[in-house]
């Protein structure tokens, strides 16, 4: 299908309108709860060449840390002990965006429109790019290129070296999901109901792929096939070719998780308040775990542990071959943020505004770190460095306070 690339004015006015609207109702009823989509009201649900899963220490570079989606980075390594700001950059709205790092640059969204890209070392804006809307979605930089999609419906790839726009694909809603960069191809969902595949090197449109509801979950993919969640409350399997469906899973909430595949299983959490293991190859469950609350937090894996947050305030480690609860531990609010493993460190936000880097092997607390607003940005881990944004609008960089000289 070859869609119109232009949203018309009347559109964009509306957009605005109702997002400004919507963000207005949704603050002044945090209290109430969740929202259909499981995130907190206020806060919106929170990739060319293959890219490896197992990349540099000094790079991470899309949402989850690869096309799998795994948050797992084997030769990074962020501080285990206690850490300070080695810098912090100050947007002009709350962050909700997760870092990408890749050749030394922080590319990060902020809700006040601007994806940014700021020098990893020393926090220094190197350039902002402003789109017509709020940036939720998180960047994925591949082959000197940033994917990024923003609320004023559209898909952007940008220079990663100055910011300059190489094209745009405008789809017909928001777009909060994460791109992921695979062979090529941009993978990303809209809340249009829409998965879909553009070109990598022009944004052409390769196929798309209507689900019943909003896709803010960000695509993986593994073995030629995508896997996304639906807030019609479905895990999709997709032909990463062509787009046909391979199969589904019925959760019994909105899947706005993002899947993780590792192994020829896929990991993803429901508002139902479930975390599912799925067959890859034919989408069979091979187990699933009940929190106490809506699980948004997409799972990370490693070393044969799923590590994942929930509504109900907890950060649950469990077994990946059979879901046995390992260890939990208890922060002081939702745990919409994903977990990011590294170094046998698990490093997750918290809706109390803290950053927690907890045991992976335990559970135990090695450090805290207090912002002044929600944490559901999911932190990214390079350069010994934890990279991740608050709702209080700023952008943190932390490290051990040896290296800082503290």
């Amino acid at each position: 299908m070859d869609r119109d690339r232009t949203l018309d004015t009347t559109r964009r006015k509306l957009m605005r309108g109702a997002l400004a609207a919507g963000v207005a109702g949704a603050v002044a009823g945090r209290a109430a709860g969740a929202d259909e989509s499981g995130y907190p009201e206020g806060t919106p649900p929170v990739r060319g060449r293959p890219v490896d899963d197992s990349r540099a220490a000094d790079s991470w570079p899309m949402r989850g840390a690869g096309p799998k989606n795994t948050g797992h980075a084997p030769s990074a390594a962020g501080p285990a002990g206690d850490v300070s700001a080695l810098w912090t950059f100050e947007t002009g709205d709350w962050v909700a965006s997760s870092p990408a790092v890749a050749d030394g640059t922080v590319y990060v969204g902020s809700a006040d429109g601007n994806v940014y890209a700021l020098d990893a070392a020393g926090g220094g804006d190197r350039w902002s790019f402003e789109t017509d809307g709020e940036v939720i979605s998180s960047p994925a930089v591949a082959d000197g290129t940033v994917y990024v999609g923003s609320y004023d419906g559209t898909v952007y790839a940008l220079d990663a070296t100055d910011g300059a726009e190489r094209w745009s694909f405008t789809t017909i809603d928001w777009v909060e999901s994460s791109p992921t960069v695979s062979a090529d191809a941009v993978y990303v969902g809209s809340d249009d109901g829409t998965v879909y595949a553009l070109d990598a090197a022009d944004g052409d449109e390769r196929w798309t792929f209507e689900t019943g509801d909003r896709v803010v979950s960000s695509p993986a993919v593994a073995d030629a096939t995508v896997y996304v969640g639906s807030n019609d409350g479905t895990v999709y399997a997709l032909d990463a070719a062509g787009g046909d469906e391979r199969w589904t899973f019925e959760a019994d909430g909105a899947v706005s998780s993002s899947p993780a595949v590792v192994d020829g299983t896929v990991y993803v959490g429901s508002t139902d308040t479930s975390v599912y293991a799925l067959d890859a190859v034919a989408g069979g469950e091979r187990w699933s775990f009940e929190t106490g609350g809506a699980v948004t937090s997409s799972p990370a894996i490693a070393d044969g542990t799923v590590y994942v947050g929930s509504d109900d305030g907890t950060v649950y480690a469990l077994d990946a071959a059979d879901g046995d609860e390992r260890w939990t531990f208890e922060t002081g609010d939702r745990v919409v943020s994903s977990p990011a493993v590294a170094a046998n460190t698990v490093y997750v936000g918290s809706n109390d505004e803290t950053v927690y880097a907890l045991d992976a092997g335990g559970g135990d607390e090695r450090w805290t770190f207090d912002t002044d607003g929600w944490v559901v940005s999911s932190p990214a881990v390079a350069n010994g460095t934890v990279y991740v944004g608050s709702n209080d609008g700023t952008v943190y960089a932390l490290i051990s306070t040896d290296a800082d000289g503290g």
